[in-house]
């Protein structure tokens, strides 16, 4: 795998991650959003994912830099 490939891949992870997350916790509704909660526990971590190094930013930037469609999450 090309390195442009695994950031690519990385980015989407997180990406989906987030997305799962936050399907999870529309269908589960009130109870997933209590702390003690699988679902709870599963959106902490997907949160933290754009933030850990590499960023969400610094991976954009480096598809960005090789000229590599860069993937969005779906929102605006």
């Amino acid at each position: 795998m090309r390195p442009a490939e695994l950031v690519r891949v990385r980015l989407e992870a997180a990406l989906l991650t987030g997305r799962a997350t936050r399907l999870e916790q529309k269908i589960v509704g009130g109870r997933g959003y209590a702390l003690a909660s699988d679902t709870s526990r599963r959106a902490r971590e997907a949160a933290f994912l754009p933030v850990q190094s590499p960023t969400e930013t610094h991976l954009r930037h480096l598809l960005a830099r090789a000229g590599v469609p860069v993937p969005t999450d779906g929102r605006a």
